[in-house]
């Protein structure tokens, strides 16, 4: 629906939960245009279930303003496998992969072998990984680090995607990955080992 018809139903219609649920849900409109239009509702609808879900839609706008390429990476200290607190930023002056997993997920495991072939055909020296699970048994977390034979640093945030560093990037889920430059920039989101790869080497020339 355009912007100003919308605009005239809810101003006629500000009770509207039809009217609401539809910007919630809505992948057209810009982030101002949501606000402008959310300000026109009766705010007794907010606290509503429609009303719930246009507050998260418009979180999750404004997280993805954080996902932009070129743009530095955030950086976040989390425990490793011993339980020692661990920063991102330690690989610093590398091309470095943010790579989040967990032990209960299928294709997460799945991935992780033609993982460990990318890991092993660099030099340390120019490329790294850093594995975050978002496991909350200890247990099967490292039983399926040694499985998986992985190699590279693991750290672990259990609040999942309500952590601070998948709540400001908007990772709702895994597999999820961040490619970041020898600058410490982002050269990518959710990208395959083939695109992985291809960064890297030209990243490298």
């Amino acid at each position: 629906m355009h912007y100003n018809l919308l605009d005239s139903f809810i101003t006629k219609n500000p009770k509207s939960k039809h009217a609401l649920y539809f910007l919630a849900t809505n992948k057209i409109l810009s982030l101002n245009q949501i606000n402008l239009l959310k300000s026109n509702f009766d705010t007794s609808l907010l606290s509503s279930y429609e009303g719930q879900k246009l507050n998260r839609s418009i979180i999750s706008l404004l997280r993805l303003k954080n996902r932009v390429i070129g743009e530095q990476f955030h950086h976040v200290s989390l425990p490793d496998i011993f339980g020692k607190k661990i920063e991102t930023s330690i690989y610093a002056g590398k091309i470095v992969l943010i790579n989040f997993w967990a032990s209960w997920c299928a294709p997460c495991r799945e991935k992780h072998p033609e993982v460990v072939k990318l890991f092993n055909s660099y030099e340390r020296s120019q490329f790294d990984i850093i594995g975050i699970s978002f496991d909350d048994n200890l247990e099967y977390w490292r039983a399926a680090v040694v499985k998986d034979k992985i190699k590279w640093l693991q750290l672990i945030d259990t609040k999942y995607t309500y952590g601070t560093l998948s709540s400001y990037y908007d990772i709702k889920g895994v597999p999820s990955n961040i490619l970041i430059n020898r600058d410490g920039k982002i050269l990518g989101f959710d990208l395959t080992n083939q695109e992985i790869k291809k960064f890297t080497d030209d990243n490298l020339k």
